[in-house]
């Protein structure tokens, strides 16, 4: 197995950013407001099943309930994205971008659901075809999937045979001179982390 050095994950901060940058393009052109998405950082590990309960509660920390969008990648690039965003956060982004008036309602209606799943699907499904373009390869994205959540350990918890590297970094949107914070992550199949690893050494 690979080691997983400074300099790997530099390459995989720097194609999660191509593809957010991809992503706040097409946002922007939906929307017709600029919009601003980085990634900063991103944290990575590579453990068993066990094992995520404490690492993801420590980087979840204080989110008791979340708006969450999921998207399954199969083909060339296998693994499953997340967009997480604390109820609130996801509440205002979805009102900045609907031109909604801030009321303090926590509730989403079915159209507020479609808009931060066509948001999660942009921004994943930019993401994943970066990467699966830099290492030249075809992916096939499902529909993203939007629900609320209260135990954010739900998402990662499902029993993987191979090795699984997860990847999570804070997504920051900046829209209409608002800041909202949200979490990204991938896991993917270690099997093509190591494609992408080579293709870059």
């Amino acid at each position: 197995m690979i080691e997983i050095t400074d300099d790997i994950k530099d390459i995989i901060l720097e194609l999660f950013n191509t593809g957010i940058g991809r992503s706040a393009v097409s946002l922007s052109e939906l929307l017709g407001e600029e919009i601003i998405l980085s990634v900063p950082t991103i944290e990575i590990l590579i453990k068993e099943k066990d094992s995520l309960k404490p690492f993801f509660e420590s980087k979840l920390a204080g989110l008791n309930e979340f708006v969450a969008v999921t998207q399954n990648f199969s083909g060339g690039l296998e693994g499953e994205g997340f967009l997480l965003f604390p109820i609130l956060s996801g509440k205002t982004l979805v009102n900045t971008i609907m031109n909604q008036d801030e009321n303090g309602d926590k509730s989403f209606d079915v159209l507020e659901l479609e808009a931060i799943s066509e948001v999660g699907n942009l921004v994943l499904n930019s993401v994943g075809c970066a990467i699966s373009d830099m290492i030249e390869v075809e992916i096939c994205s499902e529909l993203p999937n939007v629900r609320i959540i209260k135990d954010l350990i739900e998402l990662f918890n499902e029993q993987k045979e191979e090795d699984w590297l997860y990847i999570m970094g804070e997504a920051l949107f900046s829209v209409k001179e608002k800041n909202i914070a949200g979490k990204i992550a991938f896991s993917f199949c270690y099997q093509y982390i190591e494609k992408i690893i080579q293709k870059f050494l």
